[in-house]
């Protein structure tokens, strides 16, 4: 077991964090429109998640344009759009939006080779990485929709 002294314990700590600061899927927010009274959260799973703007049947207020990125640096890893989809959608309940429309999601890999030599010796190493980002609209829908209602239109503000 090894045992830091205590002055080493906030530098260990700090870098620590930053190793792990890369580690899963963030998320940014821009709220959209007149910035109303806050909605309340709406649980991940009732979040509902679009393709296709014709899919939103109700009328609907716009709330965010949420962005959700990530990498994976593991030699076998890659990246998940499920995994963006989740915490854009849990960050869409988080501000009130009962509704997420994709807007555009994608994932891609390269692998990086780093080739040290000298007289003596040689070396390769190859690291796969993989990145993915989406970009998403958060709505809310006005849930149920009423018969004459049913528009697929932004409603007024």
């Amino acid at each position: 077991m090894i045992v830091l002294p205590p002055r080493c314990w906030l530098p260990t700590v700090f870098l620590l964090g930053l190793a792990l600061a890369g580690c899963g899927p963030s998320t940014e927010a821009l709220m959209l429109g007149p910035q109303s009274a806050p909605r309340a959260p709406v649980p991940e799973r009732e979040v509902a998640v679009y393709r296709d703007p014709s899919a939103l049947s109700c009328d609907y207020e716009r709330v965010a344009l949420i962005e959700s990125q990530t990498e994976n640096q593991s030699p076998f890893g890659s990246v998940s759009q499920i995994d963006l989809i989740r915490v854009a959608r849990a960050k869409a309940g988080a501000l009130g939006a009962n509704a997420l429309l994709v807007e555009s999601l994608g994932t891609d890999s390269y692998v990086e080779t780093e080739v040290t030599a000298d007289s003596t010796t040689y070396s390769r190493e190859e690291t796969r990485r993989s990145w993915g980002q989406g970009l998403f609209l958060a709505v809310y829908e006005a849930r149920p929709c009423s018969t004459s209602a049913q528009s697929k239109t932004e409603a007024p503000r």
